[in-house]
């Protein structure tokens, strides 16, 4: 009889420790995915905010092509920007505003001076910013180091964003939690 009874208090004992883990474990995958749900709500915050910042960049991207274009057009009357015409066999019509240009006007600088002027340009280009497939392998720290060092060369948050081709939000924070 005393047999029985202790086998009954193991099993018991047993059952409930069996219980006991099963409950720690009910509760620690419903708070995995309280902290799931929390992730995905700060990403999609995040995404807003940068699609918002996208939207905004673009508007202001296409505000200084309209005021360029009206400069060009204002500033050398030998030049107009206008869209191409259609295509003749019918296909869609390009949106592209291309340059049309009057040869016959005298060019305002020789060509030796825009070719130095570009070479110039293309180096300064080549010396401080990396190309897009860089900047993608870059870890975080490394984007860091560099936000760090272009911040104390003088560059903007907006010209170390477009050198390090991320998002002028993404830099901020990154140069805010650095200091």
């Amino acid at each position: 009889m005393y047999i029985l009874l202790m086998i009954s208090f193991v099993l018991h004992s047993v059952t409930l420790l069996v219980i006991w883990r099963l409950r720690q474990q009910l509760y620690s995958v419903n708070a995995l995915e309280k902290k799931q749900r929390e992730i995905i709500e700060e990403m999609d915050s995040t995404m807003a905010t940068y699609l918002a910042e996208v939207d905004a960049q673009n508007d202001a991207f296409l505000l200084k092509v309209q005021q360029r274009m009206k400069r060009i057009e204002a500033e050398q009357p030998g030049v107009s920007i206008t869209k191409p015409p259609s295509d003749e066999e019918g296909k869609e019509k390009l949106d592209i505003a291309y340059q049309k240009i009057d040869l016959k006007s005298e060019p305002q600088e020789s060509f030796a001076e825009l070719l130095q002027q570009e070479m110039t340009e293309e180096v300064e280009r080549s010396e401080n910013e990396l190309t897009k497939e860089e900047a993608s392998k870059l870890s975080r720290n490394e984007v860091q180091e560099i936000a760090l060092s272009l911040q104390k060369k003088g560059l903007t948050i907006e010209e170390i964003a477009k050198n390090l081709y991320r998002g002028k939000t993404e830099i901020e924070l990154l140069l805010k939690f650095q200091q």
